[in-house]
């Protein structure tokens, strides 16, 4: 897994490369781990153009940054997500309490609408 980062504002794009599977997650963990106590931060988008396979944890993963976000009011969103993965979101139904959007763009102004 490889990881790029932007800061646009208050809102932190993470780029992710490679697949989201078992334990390959720890370098996103790291980054973050460190939005969550970082007060400047108001929310972090997952650009996942270029992300591959993602595994029953890599979901489970990221519907447990949504939980966290959610719990000290931070925003969270997926971008650019494959078709393939898209089809994973909708059968575990994730598609349903995730933010997913097109690209960076129409994430940053969901996060500029909501509350």
């Amino acid at each position: 897994m490889e990881i790029n980062n932007q800061t646009i504002g208050k809102i932190e794009i993470l780029f992710l490369t490679g697949n989201l599977i078992n334990d390959d997650f720890d370098e996103v963990k790291k980054f973050v781990d460190r939005y969550i106590e970082d007060n400047n931060i108001e929310g972090v988008i997952f650009n996942c153009k270029q992300l591959g396979y993602i595994d029953s944890h890599g979901l489970g993963y990221i519907a447990s940054v949504l939980k966290e976000f959610t719990k000290i009011n931070k925003k969270f969103s997926l971008s650019s997500v494959s078709n393939e993965n898209m089809e994973l979101f909708i059968l575990t139904k994730l598609d349903k309490i995730l933010c997913i959007t097109e690209n960076d763009q129409d994430s940053l102004e969901k996060m500029k609408l909501s509350p």
